[in-house]
């Protein structure tokens, strides 16, 4: 709640900002846009690809860079939540929460694997 309370506020002060749900496991961010009610913003929040999905792609080893992947990523799947002459806020949710394994992906993803990997790559 306060991530998202300091990220608004920073929106109307005229800054840009991105607020990314990285609690893939209870995402619960867009709780306070009203996105967990129902209409296209809402639906767009449970379905859209988010971090989980960023960190899959990043494990690519396509050759292209991480900031080129991370900024073509971003400019898909993040949601418009306030946006108005002063500022933008921006939301990244967890991933498709609709998903039928969205669940099942992040229980068994290989964390450690992940960090041991590619902490030191990027």
């Amino acid at each position: 709640m306060l991530a998202a309370n300091v990220a608004y506020k920073i929106a109307e002060k005229g800054k840009n900002v991105l607020l990314v749900d990285w609690d893939i496991e209870a995402p619960g961010i867009g709780n306070f846009f009203d996105l967990s009610k129902s209409g296209s913003a809402a639906d767009r929040w449970r379905t859209s690809s988010g971090v989980f999905d960023l960190l899959a792609e990043c494990r690519d080893e396509s050759g292209v860079k991480l900031l080129d992947k991370v900024t073509s990523y971003l400019s898909v799947n993040v949601l418009d939540v306030l946006t108005d002459a002063s500022g933008n806020l921006k939301l990244l949710g967890p991933g498709n929460q609709t998903a039928p394994d969205f669940a099942t992906a992040q229980m068994s993803a290989d964390w450690n694997g992940f960090y041991a990997g590619y902490s030191r790559k990027y």
